[in-house]
Formats: structure tokens, sequence, C-alpha cells
């Protein structure tokens, strides 16, 4: 049994319009391959999934995904997302 445990997942401008088209293999590359393939997949989404735009206002970035980020790493292979972290209210 392959139990893989991811550290912090952000995402970043710069990929957006990847988790928005949904491409798992341009965004994971190979590495879709070992999520897939394990029993359990466990990362630490470091943000809100929202589409608001209002940030509060704090030192250091704001973060937030996009609201098809869940259906993106499911299909990546992860199956257990944990939410519990400083970025959670940034919006």
């Amino acid at each position: 049994m392959r139990i893989v445990i991811g550290g912090d997942i952000s995402i970043k401008e710069d990929c957006e319009a990847l988790f928005a088209s949904g491409s798992t293999k341009e965004l994971f590359t190979d590495t879709v391959n070992v999520l897939r393939d394990s029993f359990a997949t466990i990362v630490n989404l470091e943000c809100a999934i929202t589409d608001k735009n209002t940030e509060i206002k704090k030192i250091g970035p704001n973060l937030k995904a996009p609201l098809n980020t869940a259906r993106v790493l499911k299909e990546a292979g992860v199956t257990h997302c944990v939410l519990s972290n400083n970025h959670i209210f940034d919006y």
C-alpha cells in the first residue's frame, strides 16, 4: 500500500490558466502517475478555494485558488486535502 503525503500546494497566478483548463498532466507532469497509483494522496492546500477578489489586509501574500481546484486535484489523484493553515481567511 502506497500513501503519498505532500506538502503545501499553492496556486500561483502563472498557473491559474492550467487549473482552469484542468490540465493535470501539464501541472503535475510525471508526478501524476505516482499520485494516481497510490492508495491515498494527502496534501495541504495552502489557500482557500474562492472566486472572491477582496483580500484581507495583512503582512505577506494573500493566497487563493480558483473554483475548479478541487476537481483538478481529484483528477490528479489527490484523495485528501488539508485546509487548516494561515491563508484560509485571506479572501
